[in-house]
């Protein structure tokens, strides 16, 4: 199980207004193999489109690949647009999380 990071590695200004913040996963208890998860969490005030909360990056296992991943996402003013790997990975995440729950 793990855990929302407790520090932010690097933030993403994102279109229209929001940002996009991105951690690496602290472990939380129970048996685990392997590294600790990068997530993210889209911030974008005002609006209920994006689910608010920690999701684990699936498309990319290590954090430098991820941040790779990211600074070629096409920008527009200065803000990044996101990609559609990223917001499948953010919806299924919280999909899963819902569909666990009930």
């Amino acid at each position: 199980m793990w855990n929302p990071p407790t520090k932010i590695e690097h933030t993403y200004k994102i279109q229209p207004v929001g940002k996009l913040e991105i951690g690496i996963g602290t472990y939380g208890g129970g048996m685990t193999v392997g590294l600790a998860p990068v997530m993210a969490r889209i911030l974008v005030p005002d609006t209920n489109y994006f689910p608010t909360g920690w999701f684990v990056i699936q498309q990319y296992k290590t954090l430098h690949r991820t941040k790779m991943a990211l600074d070629e996402a096409p920008v527009y003013n200065g803000e990044m647009f996101l990609p559609d790997w990223l917001r499948a990975d953010c919806f299924e995440y919280h999909y899963k999380q819902m569909r666990y729950q009930a």
